[in-house]
């Protein structure tokens, strides 16, 4: 009997304390607070993307509904969770800012009209700005007569100047790129330069970019400054984007891919997806007038995994159309039923892995050991390079590290002989 006396009287003070609790949660002193925020939050220029959005965690003995302090808010500064009770958490994100001031604006919780509390979202001020893309490297054109785009990134208003010349001209602006037009250079290599200047109250802001137009025996000079795809992220991280995404604007510079394993980073090109030899195929060698001999070079590095595993790094270059290829170390490779003789190479530069085993500061395109090139004898101006990464085209590979071929192609030059 005392023990049932004992368990009873404890199962009445719970159920006290506990209708005590909820209605001291509604009828004592009112309180909302967020866990680790006691001031205005500061979100920069760039803002904060839906998809990561963040989560605040609410401690509050009441009721609450969510709200923005001013309606008007609502086309930039965002939230998820519209009320809660008691403990809980909300959700909110940010976009970009385009303006030239720093905003303001108010998360409120309240309780029946009552203000419980506010998070204070301060947005940075955005910055007038204005970039030729690729600025500090400068273009390289052909010694034919040619057009370019030049890419320009810019918030404010802008107009176009370029150095005062006879041969080089500005045929147009667009929205986001100058349009110039060269005169054919019979002589040594000339340069000209390029400015963009804001209007207006921004004619201080200023970007500058040097062109190069080579002397009459370049055939192809492709540094693929023109391509801007995927982030700037280590090269494990896949930071390109396939071929079939590009942009309008760099599919025009004429590379294409015969099998799609075709990849676009930020001024190269990759070739191949895990176990898939990738392909790409240059624009024709549409200078030559005559039957040529040409010299060609290009750079390319191997592929390494994120645990520091390294791709097997073969290359055969190939010619489709006219051409005999001659190099220290000949090939073949089956393309689509059609055997093509190639020149190999053998990777031997990768970059790092996640370990940065060669520093911080380590730059594989810096080092002589990326270099390569071999000659074609006879090239025309139907003639295409093709480079494959490893020894079959679009199929499984087999061989030294993971069996996988990825590679990353940069600088294509081609010179009569």
């Amino acid at each position: 009997m005392k023990k049932i006396f004992i368990t009873l009287f404890a199962a009445i003070e719970i159920f006290f304390f506990s209708a005590c609790s909820e209605t001291n949660m509604k009828t004592g002193n009112s309180y909302l607070y967020f866990d680790g925020i006691t001031q205005a939050i500061t979100i920069g220029v760039d803002g904060i993307k839906k998809a990561n959005f963040v989560g605040v965690t609410v401690r509050s003995n009441q009721d609450w509904n969510v709200n923005l302090d001013h309606q008007a808010d609502s086309s930039w500064l965002h939230y998820f969770i519209d009320e809660g009770n008691g403990d809980g958490l909300v959700y909110y994100w940010v976009d970009t800012n385009s303006d030239f001031k720093t905003r303001e604006g108010k998360i409120n919780f309240s309780n029946n009209g009552k203000i419980l509390n506010s998070l204070d979202i301060q947005q940075i001020a955005n910055k007038p700005d204005i970039e030729i893309v690729n600025a500090e490297s400068g273009y390289t054109i052909l010694p034919t007569a040619v057009s370019m785009a030049v890419p320009v990134n810019h918030n404010i208003p802008w107009t176009a100047i370029l150095e005062e010349t006879n041969w080089a001209h500005i045929d147009s602006c667009g929205i986001d790129s100058v349009y110039l037009s060269f005169n054919r250079n019979r002589s040594d290599a000339r340069n000209v330069t390029l400015t963009i200047q804001g209007k207006g109250e921004y004619n201080n802001i200023f970007s500058s970019a040097k062109i190069t137009q080579e002397a009459p025996g370049l055939v192809m000079n492709e540094n693929f400054n023109w391509l801007n795809e995927g982030d700037v992220k280590p090269y494990y991280q896949y930071p390109e984007i396939v071929y079939s995404k590009w942009t309008d604007y760099e599919k025009q510079y004429g590379w294409t891919s015969l099998d799609g394993w075709l990849y676009g980073g930020i001024g190269y090109i990759k070739l191949g997806k895990t176990s898939y030899a990738g392909d790409a195929v240059s624009p024709a060698f549409n200078t030559l007038t005559t039957i040529t001999d040409v010299l060609v070079s290009f750079q390319a590095i191997g592929y390494i995994a994120s645990t520091g595993k390294e791709d097997d790094g073969v290359i055969k270059v190939g010619v489709i159309g006219p051409g005999t290829i001659v190099a220290g170390t000949m090939s073949t490779v089956n393309v689509g039923g059609t055997t093509y003789n190639c020149a190999q190479f053998q990777c031997s530069v990768f970059p790092n892995s996640a370990s940065e085993e060669n520093g911080t500061s380590y730059d594989p395109w810096a080092l002589d050991k990326s270099h390569f090139n071999f000659e074609i004898i006879g090239a025309s101006k139907d003639t295409h390079l093709i480079f494959i990464g490893g020894d079959k085209w679009n199929s499984d590979l087999s061989g030294v590290g993971q069996g996988k071929n990825r590679v990353l192609i940069d600088n294509i030059k081609v010179m009569e002989q």
